[in-house]
C-alpha cells in the first residue's frame, strides 16, 4: 500500500472547520454553517480524511485549476496537545476532486472522501429538523441499529487510514453528530477506520455478482471483490474484467479498472457482504459494469438479435492470477433475462468508472 501522505500529524484533539462561499450573493451563503467544531475521535477522523490525499502530480487536471473550482472553501485548524496547530485549506473543484494544502504541501482528495467533506457545506444554520445521531466510534452493525431507531439511513462510503482507531469503526460522518438535518431522506454518510495492510493475494479473494437493473437502453451490474481470509488486505490494481462463455472463452471486450482512494478490504467478508443495501459496514471492492443492450446496427435499430449474455466474469489481478464468478443475480428487480445477468450488445461494455472500496 502507498505510504501515508502525512499532510498533517495524526491525533488532533480538536478540529475547527470554517466554511466560506466566495463570489456568490450573500443570501445564498447566509444559511451555511460557517463554523463546525469537532473534538476527540471526530477530530482524529477528520485529520485521517485529510491525510488520505493522493499526490497532486506536476499539474492538476484542467477541471481542478483556478477558474474551475467551486465557490465553497474550507479553512481548517487542527489543535494538538503537544504540537503546534496546523492550518489546512480545502478547495473543491468541478471534477470530484478537492485540493488540500497544508504546510506548503498540496494533495488531492478523490471522490470517495471529497464528497463527504463537501457534505459539511450542507450543514445549515438555523434549520429545523431532527439532529443526526452520533455514530463516531461505533462499528457498522451498531451504527446501523442506531440509525434505524432514529429513523435515519446510513451509507458506508469507504475508509480512511487511522492507526489510532479500532478497525472497522466509524471515524467520520456527514452531517456531523448533532447537526440539524433539514434535508429529505435523513441519511448519514460515514467513513470507517482501517489500518495499513499488505496487498491482497488472489487466493484470499472471492467474487460475487449483483445486478443493477436496466434503464435508458443500458444494463447495469457490479462485481464485488471480497476478502474471505482472516486478515485485512489492500486491493491493488489495475483489475482486468472479461465476460466469458462456456469453456472460459472471451465473450466480451476486456475492461481495465483502476482503483481510487483507500482500498483496504474487511476480513471474513462472506456472501452477505455482497448483497445490495446491506448494513454490515463490511468493506469490499466494487467494480461497476454497464452495457448498452437496446440499440444496435439492425434495420429496426435494435440489438436484441445480437445480445451476448456472458456465462460468467473473469477478474484478473495484478499478480496474473484470476477468479471467476457467474454472471447471474436472480434477485435483480430489473433483470432482462431470467438469470439476472448483464446483457450486452455484441459483447461491448461501456467505459468503466474507477473501482473503489466501500459497502454495497
Amino acid at each position: 500500500m502507498p505510504a501515508r501522505a502525512d499532510l498533517v500529524p495524526p491525533g488532533p484533539i480538536v478540529a475547527t472547520v470554517c466554511q466560506y462561499l466566495a463570489g456568490v450573493p450573500s443570501f445564498k451563503a447566509r444559511d451555511m454553517q460557517r463554523r463546525v467544531v469537532l473534538r476527540g475521535l471526530e477530530a482524529g477522523g477528520f485529520a485521517a480524511v485529510l491525510d488520505s490525499v493522493g499526490p497532486a502530480g506536476k499539474s492538476l487536471p484542467r477541471c481542478a485549476r483556478p477558474g474551475n473550482v467551486l465557490p465553497a472553501m474550507q479553512e481548517v485548524t487542527l489543535g494538538y496537545r503537544s504540537l503546534r496547530a496546523q492550518r489546512v485549506q480545502v478547495v473543491f473543484s468541478e471534477c470530484d476532486l478537492a485540493i488540500v494544502t497544508a504546510g506548503g504541501q498540496t494533495g488531492v482528495l478523490s471522490l470517495q472522501t471529497e464528497s463527504d467533506l463537501f457534505g459539511y457545506t450542507s450543514d445549515t444554520a438555523g434549520a429545523r429538523g431532527p439532529r443526526t445521531p452520533d455514530l463516531i466510534g461505533l462499528t457498522g452493525p451498531a451504527a446501523a441499529a442506531v440509525v434505524l431507531e432514529r429513523h435515519f439511513s446510513i451509507s458506508f462510503g469507504g475508509a480512511v487510514i487511522d492507526e489510532s482507531a479500532r478497525f472497522g469503526t466509524i471515524v467520520f460522518q456527514v452531517l456531523p453528530p448533532g447537526a440539524v438535518d433539514a434535508w429529505p431522506g435523513r441519511q448519514v454518510d460515514v467513513l470507517l477506520a482501517v489500518r495499513s495492510a499488505p496487498a491482497c493475494r488472489a487466493g484470499q479473494l472471492a467474487l460475487s455478482y449483483t445486478g443493477g437493473g436496466a434503464g435508458a437502453g443500458n444494463d447495469f451490474g457490479s462485481i464485488v471483490v471480497r476478502d474471505s481470509s482472516a486478515h485485512p488486505c489492500t486491493l491493488t490494481g489495475p483489475l482486468l474484467v472479461t465476460g466469458t462463455g462456456p469453456g472460459g472463452r472471451a465473450d466480451t471486450m476486456t475492461e481495465r479498472f483502476r482503483l481510487t482512494g483507500v482500498t483496504v478490504l474487511s476480513p471474513r467478508a462472506g456472501p452477505a457482504a455482497a448483497a445490495p443495501g446491506n448494513q454490515t459496514g463490511g468493506l469490499v471492492g466494487m467494480l461497476g459494469l454497464a452495457a448498452e443492450y437496446r440499440d444496435g446496427p439492425t434495420a429496426d435499430g435494435l440489438c436484441s438479435p445480437g445480445w451476448v449474455v456472458p456465462a460468467g466474469w473473469r477478474v484478473t489481478f495484478p499478480d496474473g492470477q484470476a477468479r471467476n464468478v457467474a454472471n447471474a443475480d436472480p434477485r435483480d428487480f430489473g433483470k432482462l433475462v431470467s438469470s439476472g445477468g448483464l446483457v450486452t450488445c455484441r459483447g461491448q461494455l461501456d467505459m468503466p468508472s474507477a473501482a473503489y472500496v466501500g459497502s454495497p
